[in-house]
């Protein structure tokens, strides 16, 4: 039994390093890097997100949180300007960290059906349980 807990342990290590170093950075990570402290494929993840309605559905696949959810304190958007240029970028806080993992094991089978869609039908894809509100569970 000790060597199971000691080899879980091993495996599991990396994945508490990446999510304790998420928890600890002061400004968040982008969208993309909280999917992969999360275990998920960040372009399905955020495909279904858009769906979702956490982020507005665009067909640049701009991943800018709804307002509610950044008054909510899950996600805020970082603007700059660089080479005469201005930018936009949405981050993920540790408290959108956290709503994330609720949202993803919540509804982990709708989730698991999108991602088994084609891209053509993912395009049609509807929610099958209640979502209004769901965000602020």
């Amino acid at each position: 039994k000790r060597l199971e807990a000691e080899k879980q342990f091993e495996m599991l290590a990396p994945k508490a390093d990446q999510y304790d170093y998420f928890i600890s950075c002061e400004d968040g990570v982008t969208p993309s890097g909280a999917m992969k402290v999360l275990g998920r494929s960040p372009n399905l993840a955020l495909a279904f997100l858009r769906k979702a309605g956490v982020f507005f559905p665009r067909s640049d696949n701009n991943n800018t949180p709804k307002q509610g959810h950044i008054d909510s304190g899950y996600f805020y958007v970082k603007t700059g300007a660089a080479n005469g240029c201005t930018y936009s970028r949405t981050m993920v806080t540790p408290r959108g960290m956290e709503f994330l993992k609720r949202v993803f094991t919540k509804y982990n089978n709708e989730f698991t059906r999108f991602c088994a869609l084609s891209i053509e039908r993912r395009a049609t894809f509807k929610l099958l349980t209640g979502w209004t509100g769901w965000w602020t569970t």
